[in-house]
């Protein structure tokens, strides 16, 4: 019944019938992106999650250092300061890591916003000649400025 009254409006406004094939493909779009939001949404939860977690092991990582850094002092055992530098290799080594979960969480934003190529932006620009040079300048007679220098 409803392609009956669609086709009868169509008609009366004379629109071609390729519109409903048009509003069909708008509809597959969107469906195409609400997937896209999603994924982005598992992508941000997968990052906080990931980053709670590195966050967890360094400050553990912290604690357990600041530990056996007690028992190394009182025991002055040689084993305990290899285990100290063990751990403080694997916290800066989970530091790095984070930076890095960072830095990709970065780039995938970027790259589904669009913003790859980033505008520059000038102020206060200054010229330096004489005001005959700026007037031959914004005429575009420029390559007279460019041949007396």
């Amino acid at each position: 019944m409803r392609s009956k009254i669609d086709d009868k409006l169509n008609g009366l406004f004379e629109i071609p019938s390729s519109a409903n094939a048009i509003v069909e493909e708008g509809k597959d779009l969107l469906q195409q992106a609400e997937v896209i939001s999603k994924k982005l949404s598992n992508i941000d939860d997968d990052f906080d999650y990931a980053r709670k977690n590195l966050r967890d092991l360094i400050d553990r990582g912290q604690e357990a250092i600041d530990g056996i850094m007690v028992i190394a002092r009182e025991g002055e055992h040689p084993r305990a300061y290899e285990v100290i530098g063990q751990l403080i290799n694997t916290i800066s080594s989970a530091n790095k890591d984070l930076l890095e979960l960072s830095k990709k969480y970065k780039d995938i934003n970027d790259e589904s916003s669009g913003n790859e190529a980033t505008t520059q932006v000038t102020n206060n620009s200054l010229f330096v000649g004489s005001t005959a040079e700026l007037q031959k300048m914004i005429r575009g007679d420029d390559a007279d400025i460019i041949d007396d220098e």
